[in-house]
């Protein structure tokens, strides 16, 4: 194969698809149709989007929407189809099994022969990195922190002590996890720091974007569900248990002891009031804000966070208020 083109067939294969057209043709990328050419595959989600890509350009599209005379292949669903082709176009990682000269690892710290510990990584006393996985260049590992196999830990990343890492997890470039929960005891003379003495669990399978931060747990542990997916930008509190396959969205802040259950989604700028419990499945619409319980498999919004069909009721008729204000005054004259 080609190592810089892709062939049709082959896309056609990945994606579950059916080639139309020439399946030997080969593509070296995948465009937006602003900057498609010959050599690209362009992703056409519905039948008006056509006339936007260039007539020479492959298709990657559903069923019956690859024109006559045009090469491309046709699947089911064209997005779930994009998340099987683009790792053909990914370039191909080839990190160095072993220990990096400029790395400090403490002597009593257990790293696997093929895992690959990264330029200037500080790896604590009594830490444990499995095999393949991949601390990168300036990655801290402090002491009792479990790294488990395949995960990858991207440069800058601090893992506080006692922090324990699934198997094929990913954490981006400038997280932190396991640092001091948020708690103190107000008082006259000041603020009493609580000792944080639990740590944080992240099971298998997990993602953590950039920049994100999870705190250790007062006591016990601050758990991150397997196959949970989170964005940028999201503080997660102490003593949070964040369920399986939830979805994360940026600036998303969950208080101290939040509970959310398998499958639920906080979108985009929302957050929660510390011990709130969101069900399984539930959905909380961006930029709400979390007070109180949310049920299994319910949509809310808005602040105070409700039912979303209720929320936006409430909001037609705040629009409204200008009207109604200028009907009451005509009423009272």
């Amino acid at each position: 194969m080609d190592a810089t083109r892709i062939g049709l067939d082959e896309i056609a294969r990945a994606a579950g698809g059916q080639v139309v057209g020439n399946g030997r043709r080969r593509v070296a990328r995948v465009a937006e149709p602003e900057e498609a050419a010959a050599d690209a595959l362009c992703v056409v989600w519905m039948a008006e989007y056509l006339e936007r890509v260039p007539a020479e350009a492959a298709l990657l599209a559903g069923i019956g929407l690859v024109p006559a005379g045009r090469d491309g292949v046709e699947v089911k669903d064209p997005r779930t189809a994009l998340a099987a082709v683009l790792p053909l176009f990914a370039p191909k990682r080839a990190a160095t099994p072993g220990i990096h000269p400029s790395a400090v690892v403490d002597p009593s710290a257990v790293v696997d022969a093929t895992a690959a510990v990264g330029p200037l990584c500080v790896v604590g006393p009594g830490a444990r990195i499995d095999a393949r996985a991949e601390p990168e260049g300036h990655v801290f590992v402090g002491a009792n922190v479990v790294v488990g196999e395949a995960t990858r830990i991207e440069a800058h990343v601090a893992l506080r002590e006692g922090t324990v890492i699934g198997r094929r997890a990913i954490v981006h470039s400038g997280s932190a996890l396991g640092c001091d929960g948020f708690g103190f005891v107000p008082g006259r003379a000041g603020h009493t720091k609580i000792p944080q003495i639990g740590h944080v669990v992240v099971g298998d399978d997990v993602e953590i974007g950039a920049l994100c931060t999870i705190d250790r747990a007062t006591f016990g542990a601050t758990t991150i569900g397997d196959g949970t997916k989170i964005d940028d930008h999201v503080h997660i509190g102490h003593n949070c248990r964040v369920g399986k396959n939830c979805l994360i969205v940026a600036f998303t802040g969950l208080a101290g002891s939040t509970v959310l259950g398998d499958g639920a989604t906080m979108a985009s700028r929302t957050g929660t009031v510390p011990h709130c419990r969101i069900g399984k499945g539930a959905v909380v619409g961006g930029m709400a804000g979390v007070t109180t319980d949310v049920e299994d498999g319910v949509f809310v919004s808005g602040f105070p966070a409700q039912e979303h069909r209720r929320e936006l009721k409430q909001q037609a008729l705040l629009r409204r208020l200008p009207e109604l204000f200028d009907r009451v005054k005509k009423l009272e004259r």
